[in-house]
């Protein structure tokens, strides 16, 4: 197992959850929100950290985030043509 994943469900034992599949679907959120933010959100913003993503997310009204998630879109054109084969 890798790190972030064996974490994240190292975290899920601590939580109080009342079944067995709540744990796993739990698991199932984080590490799916954790694969979008890593694979996809980081590379088209062209941000270092997850912090600073939200940190300029939180500087930005929210009718700009679409011009600020698409500005580096053409740029990153060959990293997407990369992740869709």
């Amino acid at each position: 197992m890798t790190i972030i994943p064996s974490l994240i469900s190292q975290m899920a034992l601590y939580e109080d959850h009342k079944t067995k599949i709540g744990m796993k679907k739990a698991v199932i959120r984080r590490i799916h929100f954790f694969m979008l933010l890593n694979t996809l959100l980081l590379p088209v913003t062209e941000t270092s950290s997850a912090i600073v993503l939200f940190n300029d997310l939180t500087h930005t009204d929210i009718e700009y985030w679409p011009e600020f998630l698409s500005a580096n879109l053409m740029n990153q054109q060959y990293f997407y043509i990369k992740f869709i084969i």
